[in-house]
């Protein structure tokens, strides 16, 4: 999905749907990496011009980040899912401490000015690192790559939309669950189907 701002700069959204990009499985520790490697190279393939300027938004799979950069360049603008980022600090955390964590980070992503949100997170780093290192670290990882939409100055419904990878996996979800269920048409109605499901 592509979209275009202010005629230059332009916004793909690269979503890793569990069952056909990049799996992660941590109780087996099998990471289809390959997988990820290909998307970008994939993308380039069937014609993307990777010399245009690309904001990525991506769940933070190490894999697919060092493909984007090796594909379009390490200087590609990444916005990592907000989303992710929370849930990844928060698995570190006693239920004791999640709720008040979870509710700094999300103040810090619902500040307009990037600085500000900046300076609430690192002091959320500092105070992790209080009651949990692996939390803190899982936090300052990456950090400002989930502040990106921030720096660029996207607002309103944009930057709600491009601050995590949700849209798509449910818009990936909604087309799973109506294919599921859909009657005749074949193949290639199915994404049709998802999308604009029968009222």
């Amino acid at each position: 999905m592509e979209v275009l701002l202010d005629g230059d700069s332009h916004v793909m959204l690269v979503p890793l749907d569990e069952k056909i990009n990049c799996k992660i499985r941590r109780r087996h520790e099998v990471v289809e990496a390959e997988v990820c490697k290909g998307l970008p190279e994939d993308m380039a393939r069937r014609g993307l011009d990777t010399g245009k300027d690309y904001l990525f938004v991506l769940d933070g799979a190490k894999a697919l980040r060092s493909a984007v950069a090796r594909v379009f360049g390490t200087k590609a603008m990444v916005q990592r899912c907000q989303a992710h980022k929370r849930r990844n600090v928060l698995k570190h955390l006693p239920e004791t401490h999640q709720n008040a964590v979870d509710a700094r980070i999300s103040a810090a992503y619902k500040m307009s000015d990037y600085d500000d949100a900046w300076e609430s997170l690192d002091l959320t780093v500092r105070y992790l690192e209080k009651i949990n290192h692996d939390a803190a670290e899982s936090l300052k990882e990456r950090l400002e790559e989930t502040l990106t939409i921030h720096k660029l100055g996207i607002t309103g419904l944009l930057r709600k939309s491009l601050a995590t990878t949700n849209p798509l996996e449910s818009c990936f979800s909604g087309v799973r669950t109506s294919t599921g269920r859909s009657k005749g048409g074949g193949v290639a109605t199915w994404p049709k189907d998802g999308l604009w499901p029968p009222s």
